[in-house]
């Protein structure tokens, strides 16, 4: 981590320097692309913490009688995560909502506290209708954060931008990891539901995060 935050401190330093810079410091100072990158960071930890933990979560809720498969509720999450991005990729890019980023990080801060407070309940209803909208708000915000800052910058500076932000997903998908399985004792360990408190609190902390972000 300390050797990830240097890097960037001398690359922010060299590049500020070059007379073309191949991340211009100039995408900093928009707010919509400082908001979008931080969204970045937060939904990649999200998503690729979920993907780590939502396994190990539907193998322990199996053992407890519930009729789960691991394998496919990973495989129900990628699909929630691709319909969620599709979907608002066409409905950012035909109609402009003022505060569509914010209405989505609300959605998701919402199914994430269903999650948290619902993982006990011996009814996984509300605990699935709660996954499936943490799935697609998730894509959805991957997609506006994408298009909106795209739409901030001149087209030939779309695809540094564009790789940037993908970068800064990618970044956050390493967090996201280490944060929630560092807050699972070992797998041969997990033994009941309440050890994946702490993750899904996470999670929460997460998505309150992006909300701020978006209002600030």
């Amino acid at each position: 981590m300390l050797a990830a935050v240097a890097c960037a401190i001398i690359l922010f330093l060299i590049e500020r320097k070059h007379p073309n810079p191949l991340i211009k410091i100039e995408f900093l100072k928009t707010k919509i692309i400082r908001s979008s990158l931080v969204s970045a960071i937060l939904a990649g930890a999200i998503m690729y913490g979920l993907v780590a933990v939502l396994p190990l979560c539907g193998i322990i809720l199996g053992k407890h009688g519930f009729q789960l498969d691991e394998s496919k509720l990973l495989l129900f999450f990628m699909i929630g995560i691709s319909a969620g991005l599709l979907s608002c990729s066409r409905l950012v890019g035909k109609y402009q909502f003022r505060h569509f980023t914010n209405l989505l990080w609300g959605m998701l801060l919402t199914g994430a506290t269903v999650m948290f407070l619902t993982i006990f309940s011996k009814n996984l209803t509300f605990f699935s209708i709660s996954t499936i909208l943490v799935e697609l708000c998730t894509g959805g915000v991957m997609a506006t954060f994408l298009i909106n800052s795209q739409n901030t910058v001149s087209s030939e500076d779309r695809t540094v931008l564009s790789g940037l932000i993908q970068l800064s997903r990618y970044f956050g998908a390493s967090i996201g990891v280490t944060l929630f399985t560092g807050l699972l004792p070992e797998i041969s360990l997990i033994s009941t539901v309440g050890q994946f408190l702490a993750p899904f609190g996470m999670l929460v902390t997460l998505c309150l995060l992006g909300l701020i972000n978006e209002l600030v």
